[in-house]
């Protein structure tokens, strides 16, 4: 498929996904930061469109049986898409039990520790009960975390630490259902600080918090998708 255009899966949309209140079987063909035009499918033939509550261009059939559904499905993977099945009935269920409305991928933030700590913070929960969804409504995603630490103390003792903040931010994932081959941890210790830990002989405890960090990446295979998580945003004085 053309690149050009960013297919945006990664939004959470439990029961958002029908621009119309659609029962049944559809297909999502693709979803689309910017429109594509109707001749981007012409392979396949005709297919509707609409923008979702996030502003996501979304292309779809519906009103399908089982065994239409499946047959577009394998017509589109044909010709160079990545479909998939819609079932708007279902969704409309789920979405009255779990969700309150579409949730933005890009609302995640990476999460950050205290002082000598590797526990999480509640925040850091909700953050990761975000990315619990995204990769729960996405199995081809998987999910990496960077463990950070400021410079307080030796090498060895920081690289245990940011081992320790890996495994809590990891450990949450495998319990909340995301397989362990679906998650990568890398730890780096004090080697790569976001912000400075001091500014002269003056420690910046601000600058230290925002050292003290797991951040968390979404990739789709060897793709990262890098707005899938809000960058952290370094005061100008505090950065290297």
């Amino acid at each position: 498929m053309n690149t050009k255009f960013k297919l945006v899966a990664i939004i959470i949309f439990l029961g958002g996904f029908a621009l119309n209140a659609q029962n049944g079987l559809g297909v999502e063909v693709g979803a689309f930061l910017t429109s594509v035009g109707g001749d981007y499918f012409s392979k396949i033939g005709p297919v509707k469109s609409g923008k979702d509550k996030n502003d996501i261009y979304r292309y779809y059939v519906d009103n399908l049986t089982e065994a239409e559904a499946n047959d577009f499905v394998n017509k589109a993977r044909a010709a160079g898409f990545n479909p998939r099945i819609i079932n708007y009935t279902q969704r409309k269920l789920d979405c009255a039990v779990l969700c309150g409305g579409p949730v933005k991928a890009s609302t995640i933030k990476s999460i950050f520790f205290d002082f000598d700590r590797s526990y999480l913070r509640p925040a850091s929960r909700s953050e990761l009960s975000k990315l619990v969804q995204v990769l729960t409504v996405n199995p081809a995603y998987s999910a990496r975390l960077l463990a950070h630490t400021d410079a307080k103390g030796s090498n060895e003792y920081n690289d245990a630490l940011s081992q320790r903040r890996a495994d809590a931010a990891k450990n949450y994932l495998l319990k909340n259902g995301i397989s362990v081959d679906r998650i990568i941890a890398r730890t780096y210790g004090e080697n790569d600080p976001i912000a400075k830990n001091q500014i002269g002989s003056r420690d910046t405890e601000e600058g230290r918090q925002l050292n003290r960090r797991v951040e968390l990446r979404v990739y789709n295979g060897d793709n990262w998708l890098n707005d899938a998580v809000d960058p952290i945003l370094v005061p100008e004085h505090l950065k290297n």
